[in-house]
């Protein structure tokens, strides 16, 4: 999952510990680009809901690699989903588990939920 090109995200910011910041930049960096090449690291100004418009550091996809996939059918991302694996776990349990905290958080995301919704679902032959 990444966000598209002037794509919006509503999620939670984490604020990190001076003292902690550059071990968590390197956990980042390892989880993210050493392991999935297509994100690319950037420093992004986010709206907070209490504290005004503050800087953060998140991972985008690049446009120009060839994993980054955007406007990919329902099916044909199912078909993807299905098979893949990460370094964490099976890619169907990752969707679930993204689309359930999405709903803790009660950000209502219906591309994601409708991906969950069909992976429920028998696949076509």
């Amino acid at each position: 999952m990444g966000l598209k090109p002037d794509g919006v995200c509503v999620g939670i910011a984490y604020l990190v510990e001076s003292a902690l910041a550059e071990q968590v930049a390197d956990y980042l960096r390892e989880r993210e680009l050493d392991h999935y090449p297509v994100y690319r690291e950037a420093h992004v100004d986010i709206l907070l809901d209490d504290a005004g418009a503050v800087s953060a550091t998140t991972y985008l996809p690049r446009k120009d690699h060839p994993d980054f996939l955007p406007d990919l059918t329902l099916h044909e991302q199912l078909a993807i989903i299905r098979r893949a694996r990460g370094i964490s776990g099976t890619n169907p349990d990752y969707v679930r588990s993204a689309a359930g905290s999405l709903r803790d958080m009660d950000i209502d995301e219906p591309t994601i939920f409708a991906v969950e919704k069909a992976l429920d679902e028998k696949p076509a032959p």
